[in-house]
């Protein structure tokens, strides 16, 4: 993977993290995100979707070396062209 594409990634993720610094508790975060759909005739809302999003993101901000294991992967693994 290019290192412009990782950089992306990396950026995304990190405004993801400042985003849920708004938010003291995951109620509020799903209060503030929260949209309901209308599939197959009945509702289903994302709220599962934004409290394991939160979640998530409170686990990377905390993980300290998040980052690196990322770049690790990105670089590694992680193939565009193929």
């Amino acid at each position: 993977m290019r290192y412009k594409d990782r950089e992306k990634i990396k950026k995304r993720i990190n405004d993801d993290i400042d985003e849920i610094k708004e938010f003291d508790e995951v109620d509020y975060f799903i209060n503030a995100n929260f949209r309901q759909f209308l599939t197959h005739g009945e509702y289903d809302d994302n709220s599962m979707e934004l409290n394991y999003q939160y979640e998530m993101l409170k686990e990377i901000e905390s993980d300290k070396r998040f980052m690196d294991k990322l770049n690790f992967v990105l670089e590694k693994y992680v193939r565009l062209n193929k």
